[in-house]
């Protein structure tokens, strides 16, 4: 199940699924990649996330509470009170549980921190931005314009400086 920064709203899995799994794998050697699993907590069924470490998985739980479990291997799972629904979480994964987003600009926020910068935003800081986009004070494209040209994005952000070469 995925959704992007174009499908805010809720997530829905048709009535007959009873198990999704995903996998992401990261071949040795190969180049650096992370990956984001987004999707729901179905009842009654399992969803097991293979993910590496440093991965995103990012689920909605559409109805009821949840908690979120040590899994006893090094990752976390996400269930309902009565164990009738659990995602399952690979080792050292950044997992977050949430009910659905209010709207589409709190959606549209936590997609564009989660996707653009590979991290998941404060409360604090997803509120303050969907405000801003609900008053208009800021556009959804300006705020991908934003994000895409800031230092964090681009990767330099808390390098050491690299002092300049001393002239001849």
């Amino acid at each position: 199940m995925t959704s992007g920064l174009t499908r805010p709203g809720n997530q829905t899995a048709p009535a007959t699924f009873d198990h999704l799994g995903v996998a992401t794998s990261h071949l040795p050697g190969g180049h650096a990649h992370r990956s984001v699993i987004d999707t729901i907590l179905v009842s009654g069924g399992t969803q097991l996330m293979s993910s590496e470490p440093g991965d995103l998985v990012d689920v909605t739980v559409t109805t009821g509470t949840w908690q979120v479990v040590a899994n006893g291997g090094g990752g976390s799972y996400v269930t309902d009170p009565d164990h009738t629904g659990l995602v399952d979480s690979g080792v050292s994964t950044h997992l977050l549980a949430h009910a659905p987003w209010s709207d589409a600009a709190v959606s549209f926020a936590h997609r564009s921190y989660r996707d653009l910068l590979f991290r998941y935003p404060t409360a604090a800081n997803r509120e303050n931005l969907a405000a801003r986009i609900r008053s208009g004070s800021t556009t959804r494209a300006s705020v991908a314009a934003t994000i895409t040209t800031s230092d964090e994005y681009r990767g330099i952000e808390g390098r050491p400086r690299i002092p300049p070469v001393p002239a001849p």
